[in-house]
């Protein structure tokens, strides 16, 4: 029986890397960056107005106060979003801005509308104004050559957002991985079948596929076969795929005939049983570069394999993202039972309290394993992120 990381270097490297195609940034969701996309430009490329207000030199506001107010004449025209201003802001004057609207050059700070006073064509300025307040700074969002969604990550809603920022119209992607899953058993029927005594539903292979389909691979449902090698290896010959995932027949009882249909496909075994509950009797082996995963019946099992054992092998080579989610019920074993809680965070800065009542601090861009100490934090980012702390016991 083998951890969680050496099944993961076990396969590592064993699959060939998928091709790349570039797509319209509509069609974009779910795939999988294939190079990293970096930001052309600062964005914004220069300070704007964050709100309705006034243009101005913070430092002629130095000292102002009720019994001294500072009067800043008020230019004629108004600058709105969409619109670049033509003039620069000369000294002792101001300029009516709009919320989004580029600020005129000489200007540093805005006033907003609803700190201000009007007299005739001065504003009236009754207490100091802080350099940069008022205003989204350029490159506040993301700066010149950063990277947007890096080579192997999913693109998300938040992912594809700030690239569309930019004007970009397409994204290069890795091309979607078929992943073809069969469920096996005896026992096992496809939603719909009548409802019979000792009888259970597909419903394994159903959530890999949906975890395989929002995370950038094409599922192939090969359907439901029973007990039997010969079948089994019938239903897996009929497709062609980049993964092969099989549910069911793992164990070592008389009707578990995973590793026999393995003999007769010719799939060289990598690792057998691994370190985690539920599903501890997860096989890896290769047929040539293509992977082949025997996951347990248990579809909570199963789906902690194919998104947490596997994920290595799924991401670099083949393009196919499927990342510890917070909906996972499953614990690693050997290391001490994990508690926690997923919490909200924000997508690129996450405070979060971990169970001791410490306010761990951490940047995240996508997903991310840090450890704070003992308690390790892990990230997850599906358009907003979750954090969660865990502690050892």
């Amino acid at each position: 029986m083998i951890t969680l990381e050496e099944a993961r270097r076990l396969m590592m490297g064993a699959v060939s890397r998928a091709g790349s195609e570039m797509i319209r940034i509509g069609d974009a969701l779910g795939r999988v960056v294939a190079s990293d996309i970096t930001a052309p430009a600062n964005l914004p490329a220069e300070p704007r107005s964050r709100l309705d207000g006034y243009a101005l030199r913070s430092a002629e506001t130095e000292g102002a106060s009720d019994v001294q107010p500072v009067r800043v004449r008020l230019n004629p025209k108004t600058v709105s979003a969409g619109h670049v201003p033509t003039t620069q802001l000369e000294a002792g004057t101001c300029t009516r801005v709009m919320t989004g609207a580029v600020l005129p050059a000489g200007a540093d700070a805005v006033l907003a509308q609803e700190q201000a006073r009007i007299e005739g064509d001065h504003l009236i300025v009754n207490r100091p104004v802080k350099p940069a307040s008022g205003l989204v700074e350029e490159g506040s969002d993301a700066l010149r050559g950063e990277v947007l969604a890096a080579d192997g990550e999913v693109l998300t809603p938040t992912r594809l957002a700030l690239v569309a920022a930019f004007g970009m119209e397409r994204v290069p992607v890795t091309i979607r991985p078929r992943v073809a899953l069969l469920s096996t058993g005896d026992e096992v029927r496809e939603p719909g079948s009548p409802p019979t005594q000792g009888i259970s539903f597909s419903n394994n292979r159903h959530l890999l596929a949906w975890l395989t389909q929002i995370h950038g691979g094409a599922p192939i449902h090969l359907g439901v076969s029973g007990d039997d090698p010969a079948q089994i290896v019938g239903c897996l010959n009929r497709a062609e795929a980049d993964l092969f995932v099989t549910t069911g027949g793992t164990g070592r009882g008389d009707r578990d005939f995973v590793q026999e249909v393995w003999r007769r496909l010719g799939v060289r075994k990598v690792f057998e049983r691994i370190l985690i509950s539920p599903g501890r009797g997860t096989l890896g082996g290769l047929r040539g570069g293509c992977p082949f995963l025997a996951l347990p019946g248990n579809p909570w099992g199963g789906a902690g394999h194919l998104r947490g054992a596997h994920q290595t092998t799924l991401v670099a080579p083949s393009g196919l993202l499927l990342p510890l989610a917070p909906d996972d019920p499953g614990h690693a074993e050997g290391t001490g039972h994990q508690s926690g809680r997923f919490l909200p965070c924000s997508a690129r800065r996450a405070h979060t309290a971990g169970n001791d009542g410490n306010v761990f601090t951490v940047g995240e861009k996508g997903c991310q394993h840090l450890r704070t100490g003992s308690k390790p934090l892990w990230l997850y980012d599906s358009g907003a992120a979750y954090a969660r702390t865990v502690s050892r016991r």
